[in-house]
């Protein structure tokens, strides 16, 4: 499939997404098991002693390597 699709994916921008998900999360059970103690699901946030802390699209790109730059995507200009 990347053969055929790869060259569109990267003008699209999400190849490197989907190569990423070509892979299983590496993750640590005991560490996600301590982040959902502090997780409040109302406000996508987790609330610690200094206060509500939540990621931010640049915390995602830095685990993902994706950029979060290029076009905006207006859904109402967009033809399906």
């Amino acid at each position: 499939m990347e053969k055929q699709k790869g060259q569109f994916w990267k003008e699209m921008g999400i190849f490197d997404l989907i190569q990423l998900s070509r892979q299983r999360p590496k993750y640590h059970s005991e560490t996600i098991i301590v982040a959902l103690h502090f997780w409040n699901p109302s406000t996508c946030s987790l609330h610690l002693k200094c206060g509500m802390l939540t990621s931010t699209l640049l915390d995602v790109a830095g685990l993902t390597s994706l950029k979060p730059v290029g076009q905006t995507f207006d859904p109402d200009s967009h033809v399906s």
